[in-house]
């Protein structure tokens, strides 16, 4: 056994699975429930690797991890929403409620920011 096989743990799931995880179910439950969550999800990543401001729309820097606010908009889906990015990860991690606002690290600014403002 080597020790690349000896360190890795067993179940060890990617974080990305993760993030898609809670992606879809807050895309039911925040948007639509019969939007195919992994043609949005490949669809924003895409955008957001292309700097296509038609379809995806920076909003704001929430820390300084690497976490960032999008507005999406048009491309597969006809809906518009919010979803907070991962650009470490470099997937989407949760869509939020357009009702809501979303906060700012205090590093930033500290500030909330008003979703409703930027539809």
């Amino acid at each position: 056994m080597t020790r690349r096989q000896r360190r890795r743990k067993p179940h060890q799931v990617h974080p990305s699975r993760k993030c898609f995880s809670h992606f879809s179910r807050r895309l039911g439950e925040r948007v639509e429930p019969s939007l195919d969550a992994k043609v949005i999800w490949d669809g924003i990543i895409d955008a957001i690797e292309r700097g296509d401001n038609l379809y995806v729309s920076f909003i704001a820097r929430l820390n300084k991890k690497g976490r960032r606010l999008w507005r999406v908009g048009g491309g597969p889906c006809a809906y518009t929403f919010f979803i907070v990015y991962d650009h470490e990860l470099n997937c989407p991690v949760t869509v939020l409620d357009t009702s809501k606002t979303a906060g700012c690290h205090p590093d930033l600014s500290g500030k909330s920011i008003t979703l409703e403002d930027h539809i």
